[in-house]
C-alpha cells in the first residue's frame, strides 16, 4: 500500500473520530461520559465507513465522492462551511463526467510520488 493513502485513510478516520466526538459533547447536555463514548463510537464507525468505501471504490473519482459525502456530513453536524468541500468536489465531479477529462486526476498524476522509476 502507498504510504500516501495509508496516511490519508488514517488522517480521514482521525478526523471522524474528532469531529463526531466533538459535536456529541456540544449538545444541549454538554460533556457526559455517555456522550465521549458515543462520540467516539460514532467517529470511528464513520472513518470505518470512509476507509470501506475507498477500500471499494479504487477509482479517483469515488474517491472524490467520498470527500464531499463527508463534506456534507460535517456541513450538516457541525458548520454548513463544510458545504463547499463537497459543493468543490461535486463540480469536479460534474466537470469530469461532462468533458471527460478530470484535473484532478491529471494534477495527482503529475506529482513525484506517481512518476515510474527507471530500474536500470
Amino acid at each position: 500500500m502507498n504510504i500516501t493513502l495509508a496516511f490519508i485513510r488514517v488522517l480521514f478516520f482521525i478526523l471522524s473520530i474528532f469531529f463526531i466526538t466533538t459535536y456529541m459533547i456540544s449538545g444541549p447536555e454538554g460533556y457526559t461520559p455517555t456522550n465521549f463514548i458515543l462520540g467516539l463510537l460514532g467517529g470511528s464507525l464513520l472513518g470505518l465507513a470512509l476507509i470501506g468505501f475507498d477500500l471499494l471504490f479504487k477509482r479517483f473519482n469515488l474517491r472524490s465522492f467520498n470527500i464531499g459525502v463527508l463534506g456534507l456530513i460535517f456541513g450538516y453536524l457541525i458548520h454548513p462551511g463544510f458545504l463547499f468541500l463537497s459543493a468543490f468536489f461535486g463540480a469536479g465531479l460534474l466537470f469530469a463526467g461532462v468533458t471527460g477529462s478530470c484535473g484532478l486526476a491529471m494534477l495527482m498524476g503529475k506529482m513525484p510520488w506517481n512518476k515510474k522509476k527507471n530500474l536500470h
